[in-house]
């Protein structure tokens, strides 16, 4: 006997697996939780754990410590840089006092204003700020506004002097004069861009230097943003002195981990008790936690990329092609809060995904459809967007104040959602689930075995067509799972294509059954299509719910006709029951009831001749009483409200099947006769 069919017999080793498997997810994640010294850094405040000192010799160069926030502080500072020209003040002046036929003394006069303004500068039009960053003499020095001239503010200027002298200026004149008053600063960037990267240079030059032992901060110091930089993206380089992990945070972490992972795995135990007697599938819950976990750890410690990007959004996207959506939404919401824990966000994140999880299991329906699945994620941003921007309105300082960038990591958040399309079949193959995209493609009539089934056994076929039909519009009436128990009906008879001619629908001339003339031998081949079809279907590698709906699809009922046979024709003879009885298993599912029902129903109704909708009506009534009274109903999650719904699906649609016209009642009062036209 192997290792594996001996821990699937024994259930002790089942449990054992299952305890490993929640304590590695809880070591696991605990083990990404924030740096064991430096999670709680807060600048300007005092430092209240133990020394800090460097472990080895370190040369941090600016650029690993903070030279891009200085860059940005240097470059926010420079504003628009513009550059400073000289302008012949001598000329202008004698081409003005031209102009107006002046005395030549005007010249002086003149050209001290036209210094006056372009020495320190004249602007065409600077709006939005308050100092000017004047380039001049290879050097940048900052003014006020107020100290420069505006190319208006200097002709308003000219035109005072010249009628203080008694020169009053023409049209023609004041024309020519604010033609020629052409403006000496000029917006240039690239002169920016050289200051930029001038400064970059002597940036780099600099940095900080610690021998092995150097003290960086000092218990009760107050935290500077220099030091706050340096401990937080360079933490693994320093340790305290008293201790090199902080093993009573680790204990909080690991204690806070392990209860949201205890109550997640309680929850799939009450609600969801296949997931959790499958440790295959448990294990695709508890590896969620573990992967983002190690995605925030990462994200947080060893770039500089915003927690915004992490598309959380792709755990219940994933889980609803394999689960309810209340387990879908479960698992993201213990998602969130562990990495809430882990992350260096606040409450705001914690709201903002939960808030985009709830829009998904809402919105996200079916990952198959590339249209739908891009609408859903254009939806999912959406609320991301208005829940960020809600955020920063309700706490508004100034528009400086707004994260604007983050609007931009949402964006690439979205993006990284496509990913669950290759990751739906890709996991769906390792964990052993059936998709709606592997559901679809097995529905597709070109699949070998329905491909096979339609030659050997067309009348099959057509009849798993009809269940196919039926059950698909019965689950969309409940809201079960329309696409798989509509697949599942095209394979539930696949058994037959071994031995089609012993099956009605199939049977073109007399029944070989009757050459057979063995009731026993004839149960056994009508029940063999049940084990048979198990048997293909493994063949063939389809999914084990599918198979679960041929296993399950006559329950354990009987086959009557034979059965029956048996006792007329031996009415004396003692035999055993059981060789009648199909194995079973019952349903259990809503699906395998329908599909029980729709298989027995739309085979039946083939029996009636000329049916009335009365006589649909009562068939299916029938049929549904014997299931209920033969207890083929008793391990079904159907509720009775659900049956009715059903059972009315499949009255309607075998009418329109066995084209029932409207039966309408004679008036007793006034039968017409033969000669009324």
């Amino acid at each position: 006997m192997s290792l594996q069919s001996n821990i699937n017999d024994n259930p002790s080793w089942k449990r054992w697996i299952k305890f490993l498997l929640i304590l590695t997810s809880v070591l696991l994640v605990s083990l990404a939780f924030p740096k064991y010294l430096f999670e709680d850094l807060k600048v300007n405040q005092p430092w209240n754990k133990s020394d800090v000192i460097a472990n080895n010799d370190i040369q941090l160069s600016m650029n690993d410590i903070d030279k891009s926030n200085r860059l940005d502080a240097y470059s926010k500072s420079l504003g628009t840089i513009y550059a400073y020209e000289s302008v012949n003040t001598e000329k202008l002046s004698r081409d003005f006092v031209g102009l107006t036929n002046a005395d030549s003394n005007m010249i002086a006069v003149v050209k001290s204003v036209l210094d006056n303004c372009y020495l320190t500068g004249v602007y065409q039009a600077i709006t939005g700020f308050k100092k000017v960053s004047v380039y001049k003499n290879e050097s940048v020095k900052t003014f006020q506004k107020a100290e420069l001239c505006s190319r208006d503010e200097l002709f308003d200027q000219l035109r005072d002097v010249f009628s203080d002298y008694g020169y009053v200026l023409n049209a023609r004149s004041r024309r020519s004069i604010l033609d020629a008053l052409n403006p000496n600063l000029i917006a240039n960037q690239d002169i920016k861009n050289q200051l930029i990267s001038a400064k970059q240079d002597e940036l780099s030059k600099g940095g900080y230097t610690f021998q092995k032992g150097d003290t960086i901060i000092k218990k009760g110091d107050i935290l500077t943003q220099s030091q706050y930089e340096i401990l937080r993206k360079n933490s693994s380089r320093f340790s305290l002195v008293a201790s090199g992990i902080n093993w009573v945070s680790f204990l909080g972490y690991f204690l806070l981990i392990t209860i949201i992972i205890l109550v997640m795995v309680l929850y799939v135990r009450k609600y969801f008790n296949e997931v959790y007697r499958s440790n295959r599938q448990l294990s695709f819950l508890l590896i969620w936690p573990v992967i983002f976990s190690f995605l925030i750890y990462g994200i947080e410690n060893f770039t500089s990329l915003s927690t915004y990007v992490i598309p959380f959004c792709i755990v219940p996207i994933i889980a609803k092609n394999f689960f309810e959506d209340r387990l879908a939404l479960f698992l993201h919401i213990v998602v969130v809060l562990i990495a809430s824990i882990l992350s260096r966000m606040g409450y705001e994140f914690t709201f903002v995904q939960i808030l985009a999880g709830m829009v998904t299991v809402l919105i996200v329906s079916q990952t198959r459809y590339w249209d739908r699945f891009f609408l859903a994620i254009g939806f999912i941003l959406l609320s991301y967007v208005l829940s960020i921007t809600g955020l920063n309105l309700a706490t508004w300082d100034s528009a400086a104040s707004f994260e604007w960038q983050t609007f931009a990591w949402l964006v690439v958040n979205a993006l990284l959602l496509l990913l669950a399309y290759p990751f739906i079949p890709l996991l769906e193959n390792i964990f052993g689930f059936t998709s709606s995209i592997k559901l679809a493609e097995l529905a597709d009539m070109n699949k070998p075995l329905l491909k096979e089934l339609s030659l050997k056994a067309p009348g099959t076929l057509q009849h798993s067509l009809q269940v196919a039909n039926l059950c698909e519009a019965a689950a969309e009436e409940i809201g079960a799972n329309s696409l798989l128990v509509k697949t599942a009906a095209l394979y539930h008879d696949i058994g037959k294509t071994l031995q089609p001619q012993y099956f009605i629908e199939n049977s073109t001339g007399e029944s070989p059954h009757i050459e057979l003339n063995n009731n026993f031998e004839s149960a056994k081949i009508i029940i063999g299509h049940v084990t048979e079809g198990v048997e293909l279907a493994k063949k063939n590698r389809l999914p084990k719910v599918v198979i679960d709906f041929i296993r399950s699809h006559h329950g354990t009922t009987r086959v009557e006709y034979f059965y029956r046979n048996q006792l007329k024709q031996h009415p004396d003879k003692e035999f055993d029951e059981s060789i009648f009885r199909y194995p079973g298993p019952l349903p259990i599912t809503k699906e395998q009831t329908i599909m029980m029902i729709a298989d027995s129903v739309e085979a039946a109704s083939k029996s009636l001749k000329n049916p009335s909708g009365q006589d649909i009506d009562q068939l299916i009534d029938k049929i549904v009483a014997h299931k209920i009274d033969e207890g083929q109903l008793d391990n079904s999650r159907l509720s009775f409200q659900e049956l009715l719904a059903c059972v009315n699906v499949f009255k309607n649609m075998l009418r329109s099947i066995h084209h029932v016209r409207i039966e309408y009642p004679e008036d007793p009062h006034n039968k017409p006769s033969l000669n009324e036209g």
